[in-house]
Protein backbone atom coordinates (compact mmCIF):
# COMPACT_ATOMS: atom_id res chain seq x y z
CA UNK A 1 0.00 0.00 0.00
CA UNK A 2 1.10 3.33 -0.99
CA UNK A 3 -1.61 5.89 0.60
CA UNK A 4 -4.57 5.07 2.71
CA UNK A 5 -6.09 7.13 0.38
CA UNK A 6 -9.66 5.25 1.06
CA UNK A 7 -9.70 6.55 4.67
CA UNK A 8 -11.99 9.10 6.24
CA UNK A 9 -8.41 10.24 7.49
CA UNK A 10 -6.75 11.12 4.42
CA UNK A 11 -7.28 14.64 3.65
CA UNK A 12 -4.33 15.78 0.90
CA UNK A 13 -5.47 17.16 -2.09
CA UNK A 14 -2.26 16.67 -4.19
CA UNK A 15 0.00 13.14 -4.33
CA UNK A 16 3.25 13.00 -6.66
CA UNK A 17 3.88 9.39 -7.01
CA UNK A 18 7.17 8.18 -8.32
CA UNK A 19 6.79 5.24 -10.60
CA UNK A 20 7.39 3.09 -13.89
CA UNK A 21 4.94 1.54 -15.90
CA UNK A 22 4.95 -1.58 -13.73
CA UNK A 23 3.93 0.02 -10.91
CA UNK A 24 0.21 0.70 -12.29
CA UNK A 25 -0.99 -2.16 -10.23
CA UNK A 26 -0.07 -1.50 -7.05
CA UNK A 27 -1.45 2.00 -8.23
CA UNK A 28 -4.57 0.20 -9.10
CA UNK A 29 -5.00 -1.79 -6.34
CA UNK A 30 -4.38 1.37 -3.81
CA UNK A 31 -7.90 3.05 -4.97
CA UNK A 32 -9.76 0.10 -5.96
CA UNK A 33 -11.32 0.31 -1.93
CA UNK A 34 -12.86 3.62 -3.32
CA UNK A 35 -14.08 1.99 -7.14
CA UNK A 36 -15.38 -0.46 -5.14
CA UNK A 37 -17.89 1.57 -2.74
CA UNK A 38 -18.12 4.36 -5.38
CA UNK A 39 -16.82 6.99 -3.31
CA UNK A 40 -13.92 9.69 -3.99
CA UNK A 41 -11.03 10.76 -1.80
CA UNK A 42 -9.83 14.42 -1.65
CA UNK A 43 -7.44 14.26 -4.59
CA UNK A 44 -7.59 16.89 -6.29
CA UNK A 45 -4.25 16.05 -8.77
CA UNK A 46 -2.47 12.93 -8.89
CA UNK A 47 0.66 13.69 -10.21
CA UNK A 48 2.38 10.46 -11.46
CA UNK A 49 6.10 10.59 -12.52
CA UNK A 50 6.72 8.25 -14.44
CA UNK A 51 10.64 6.18 -14.71
CA UNK A 52 11.33 3.86 -17.23
CA UNK A 53 13.95 0.86 -17.29
CA UNK A 54 16.42 0.73 -19.95
CA UNK A 55 15.18 -0.22 -23.32
CA UNK A 56 11.89 0.49 -23.25
CA UNK A 57 8.78 -1.19 -25.44
CA UNK A 58 5.75 -0.56 -25.85
CA UNK A 59 3.08 -2.53 -24.11
CA UNK A 60 0.46 -4.90 -26.18
CA UNK A 61 -1.95 -3.28 -27.47
CA UNK A 62 -4.54 -5.22 -25.31
CA UNK A 63 -2.27 -4.29 -22.30
CA UNK A 64 -1.99 -0.44 -23.50
CA UNK A 65 -5.72 -0.67 -23.63
CA UNK A 66 -6.17 -1.89 -20.05
CA UNK A 67 -3.42 0.41 -18.30
CA UNK A 68 -5.70 3.18 -20.13
CA UNK A 69 -8.80 1.76 -18.99
CA UNK A 70 -7.39 1.74 -15.55
CA UNK A 71 -6.04 5.48 -15.19
CA UNK A 72 -9.79 7.05 -17.23
CA UNK A 73 -11.54 4.78 -14.12
CA UNK A 74 -9.23 6.23 -11.37
CA UNK A 75 -10.43 9.61 -12.16
CA UNK A 76 -13.68 8.68 -10.59
CA UNK A 77 -11.53 7.95 -7.47
CA UNK A 78 -10.77 11.50 -7.40
CA UNK A 79 -12.47 14.59 -6.20
CA UNK A 80 -14.65 15.78 -8.29
CA UNK A 81 -12.99 18.02 -10.93
CA UNK A 82 -10.15 16.64 -10.35
CA UNK A 83 -7.47 15.18 -13.01
CA UNK A 84 -4.07 13.32 -12.87
CA UNK A 85 -0.82 15.20 -14.34
CA UNK A 86 1.84 12.71 -15.46
CA UNK A 87 5.67 13.95 -16.20
CA UNK A 88 8.17 12.16 -16.70
CA UNK A 89 12.32 10.95 -16.42
CA UNK A 90 13.22 10.05 -19.47
CA UNK A 91 12.46 11.51 -22.83
CA UNK A 92 11.57 8.41 -24.54
CA UNK A 93 8.38 8.33 -22.19
CA UNK A 94 6.63 10.85 -24.02
CA UNK A 95 6.10 8.43 -26.73
CA UNK A 96 3.79 5.92 -24.85
CA UNK A 97 0.28 6.23 -24.48
CA UNK A 98 0.16 8.15 -21.36
CA UNK A 99 1.19 11.09 -22.78
CA UNK A 100 -1.29 11.27 -25.11
CA UNK A 101 -4.33 10.80 -22.53
CA UNK A 102 -4.13 14.63 -22.33
CA UNK A 103 -4.85 15.28 -25.20
CA UNK A 104 -7.34 12.83 -26.16
CA UNK A 105 -9.28 13.41 -22.72
CA UNK A 106 -8.21 16.97 -21.33
CA UNK A 107 -10.78 17.23 -18.68
CA UNK A 108 -9.22 14.43 -16.99
CA UNK A 109 -5.30 14.04 -17.56
CA UNK A 110 -2.31 16.60 -18.02
CA UNK A 111 1.34 16.11 -18.94
CA UNK A 112 4.50 18.23 -18.35
CA UNK A 113 6.82 16.92 -21.26
CA UNK A 114 10.34 18.30 -20.35
CA UNK A 115 11.65 15.67 -18.43
CA UNK A 116 11.91 16.16 -14.39
CA UNK A 117 15.00 13.93 -13.98
CA UNK A 118 14.91 10.94 -11.62
CA UNK A 119 13.31 12.59 -8.54
CA UNK A 120 10.01 13.93 -10.06
CA UNK A 121 8.40 17.20 -9.77
CA UNK A 122 7.44 18.34 -6.44
CA UNK A 123 4.16 18.79 -4.95
CA UNK A 124 2.56 22.92 -5.24
CA UNK A 125 3.20 25.04 -2.70
CA UNK A 126 -0.51 25.71 -0.67
CA UNK A 127 -0.49 29.28 -1.27
CA UNK A 128 -0.72 28.40 -5.54
CA UNK A 129 -3.73 26.98 -6.97
CA UNK A 130 -3.59 23.24 -8.23
CA UNK A 131 -1.99 23.69 -12.14
CA UNK A 132 -3.68 21.54 -14.98
CA UNK A 133 -1.14 22.09 -18.04
CA UNK A 134 -2.82 22.77 -21.28
CA UNK A 135 -2.00 19.92 -23.71
CA UNK A 136 -0.47 22.15 -26.85
CA UNK A 137 -1.09 20.53 -30.41
CA UNK A 138 2.24 22.15 -31.50
CA UNK A 139 4.20 20.09 -28.76
CA UNK A 140 1.87 16.60 -29.21
CA UNK A 141 4.20 13.92 -29.21
CA UNK A 142 4.36 11.23 -32.08
CA UNK A 143 3.55 7.87 -30.34
CA UNK A 144 6.25 5.80 -30.80
CA UNK A 145 5.65 3.84 -28.56
CA UNK A 146 1.73 3.35 -28.79
CA UNK A 147 0.33 -0.30 -29.90
CA UNK A 148 -3.22 0.72 -30.26
CA UNK A 149 -5.54 3.25 -31.65
CA UNK A 150 -4.67 6.38 -29.48
CA UNK A 151 -1.24 6.25 -31.48
CA UNK A 152 -1.89 10.09 -33.37
CA UNK A 153 -2.23 9.59 -37.46
CA UNK A 154 0.68 11.76 -39.22
CA UNK A 155 -2.77 14.00 -40.69
CA UNK A 156 -3.54 14.34 -36.97
CA UNK A 157 -0.62 15.26 -36.71
CA UNK A 158 0.13 17.56 -39.09
CA UNK A 159 -3.50 19.26 -38.68
CA UNK A 160 -2.63 19.57 -34.91
CA UNK A 161 -6.31 18.94 -33.97
CA UNK A 162 -6.29 16.08 -31.74
CA UNK A 163 -9.22 13.66 -32.02
CA UNK A 164 -10.97 13.10 -29.05
CA UNK A 165 -11.86 9.18 -28.60
CA UNK A 166 -14.07 7.98 -26.10
CA UNK A 167 -11.37 6.00 -23.91
CA UNK A 168 -14.17 3.21 -22.52
CA UNK A 169 -13.61 2.10 -25.96
CA UNK A 170 -9.88 0.75 -25.46
CA UNK A 171 -11.25 -2.27 -23.38
CA UNK A 172 -11.60 -5.08 -25.39
CA UNK A 173 -14.83 -6.26 -26.39
CA UNK A 174 -17.39 -6.86 -24.02
CA UNK A 175 -15.20 -5.82 -20.68
CA UNK A 176 -16.70 -3.79 -18.58
CA UNK A 177 -15.06 -0.36 -17.30
CA UNK A 178 -14.54 -1.39 -13.81
CA UNK A 179 -11.55 -0.72 -12.11
CA UNK A 180 -11.63 -4.66 -10.38
CA UNK A 181 -11.67 -6.20 -14.14
CA UNK A 182 -8.03 -3.94 -14.82
CA UNK A 183 -6.46 -5.33 -12.07
CA UNK A 184 -7.50 -8.59 -13.48
CA UNK A 185 -6.48 -8.34 -16.99
CA UNK A 186 -3.66 -6.79 -15.87
CA UNK A 187 -2.48 -9.34 -13.41
CA UNK A 188 -3.00 -12.34 -16.17
CA UNK A 189 -0.45 -10.51 -18.47
CA UNK A 190 2.48 -9.80 -15.67
CA UNK A 191 4.25 -12.47 -16.46
CA UNK A 192 4.67 -11.75 -19.94
CA UNK A 193 4.96 -8.01 -19.37
CA UNK A 194 7.30 -8.15 -16.17
CA UNK A 195 4.86 -6.74 -13.57
CA UNK A 196 6.10 -6.79 -9.80
CA UNK A 197 3.84 -8.96 -7.57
Amino acid sequence: RLLEVHTDSFKLEEVVVVMEIEDSLSLFNMLLPLSIAGNRCSLKRLGLHMQAPDGLLPPHEEVEGFLCSGFLSLTDCLAENSFIHFTQSHAQLVETVFFQLPYVAPEHFSADLAACGSEGPQSTPLERPLRLMEALPSLRPSGTLISGQLRPSMAELASQQPQRHDLHAVLPEGMQMKLMHVIDSLGNWKEEMGFRS
